[in-house]
């Protein structure tokens, strides 16, 4: 069970990522090898999860609820007047097409203060592939923010610790510009800036011994005005109301996804380069697994590089290794996910062969 605050801050960057423990005040540093990590590419997935499971051994590394920020190394930023109106989309639409990165592949938040616009992106598959693995060595991330929230973290620098104590200090109040939340969040950077200065400021205080006040009058005249209702209880000699019993609500199990057969794993392969025959010999890869329900087709894209697969939590973990081991026999990149597949459990791809 995981405590309800974050005890960890990840570091993410192109080339490594950080652990900070703000209670120890320890850090550790894993760089990734360019053989594994290449311009945000995960190039050998099962190597890549070898790499981060004995990290975390080697350092005794716990499973724990982290957040994650985002280096800027791995961000693309841009600002706007806010005098920009209708042209902010048009600014926006050119910033997109300025990383290079396809929109269904980038995340995009956008923040507001009194002057300006900030558009702040970055390419989603990177750091979730991190996420997706941490998580199942049993680590638990709610939050990937970016440093844009912060003042004063530079690119080329590790985190102190008064920073890492900052933003676990202020965890709770980090949904503004949250990559992992849904959709594009316009939220004013005037509250990330407020949770720089922490929950405890002066006005805070007075804020909160005000609504003290208000309350205690309220439940003062609310008891007043109910006293003819009241019935005493004899064995305390105390005056309380009466509560109406009111149904506890059961709480609805939520599902869990099965793990099921190849017999019964549903598989799409998607020719990604327009090279004849290239869906069919990847079919023929399943077929030498023992899969039996295999589809093909072509891909909208046809200059595809990277071979993508795309995995639902119905399959296991042993027969995702099995079919990105014998893929990266075939082809040059394979980069893997979990997420939406539709009416099949695998959605494969096709790039670049060997």
């Amino acid at each position: 069970m995981f405590s309800a605050h974050p005890k960890a801050v990840l570091y993410l960057h192109s080339k490594s990522l950080e652990f900070y423990s703000a209670k120890e005040e320890t850090k550790e540093l894993l760089e990734f090898p360019q053989t594994l990590v290449k311009k945000q590419n995960i190039l050998d997935w099962q190597k890549f999860e070898l790499l981060i499971e004995e990290f975390l051994a080697r350092n005794s590394l716990k499973k724990q609820k982290a957040i994650m920020v985002l280096g800027q190394d791995i961000l693309f930023e841009k600002s706007l007047p806010v005098s920009s109106g209708e042209k902010g989309e048009e600014e926006k639409e050119k910033f997109i097409k300025a990383t290079g990165i396809e929109p269904s592949d980038m995340v995009i938040k956008k923040l507001e203060d009194e002057e300006k616009i900030y558009f702040v992106a970055t390419q989603k598959d990177f750091f979730q592939s991190v996420k997706y693995t941490l998580e199942k060595f049993g680590w638990k991330i709610d939050q990937a923010i970016p440093t844009t929230l912060f003042e004063g973290i530079e690119k080329d620098r590790s985190l102190t610790f008064d920073e890492v104590k900052q933003i676990l200090a202020n965890s709770s109040s980090l949904t503004i510009g949250n990559f992992l939340s849904d959709g594009e969040e316009v939220r004013s950077r005037a509250e990330a800036v407020r949770t720089k200065k922490g929950p405890f400021t002066k006005q805070n205080v007075f804020f909160l011994l005000g609504l003290t006040v208000f309350f205690s009058l309220l439940f003062f005249v609310i008891l007043t005005l109910n006293i003819g209702n009241i019935t005493r209880l004899p064995m305390f000699g105390s005056f309380v109301s009466q509560p109406t019993p009111s149904p506890t609500p059961t709480p609805s199990p939520t599902p869990t996804p099965q793990v099921v057969s190849k017999a019964e794993l549903r598989v799409n392969v998607l020719n990604g380069t327009g090279k004849a025959g290239q869906a069919g010999r990847a079919k023929g890869i399943f077929t030498n697994l023992d899969f039996t329900n295999v589809d093909t087709g072509n891909a909208k894209n046809l200059d595809e590089e990277n071979t993508s697969v795309v995995i639902s939590q119905r399959v296991s973990p042993d027969t995702q290794k099995e079919v990105v081991a014998a893929l990266e026999e075939i082809f040059t990149s394979v980069k893997v996910k979990q997420g939406e597949t539709g009416s099949f459990d695998i959605v494969v791809t096709t790039g670049e062969e060997k």
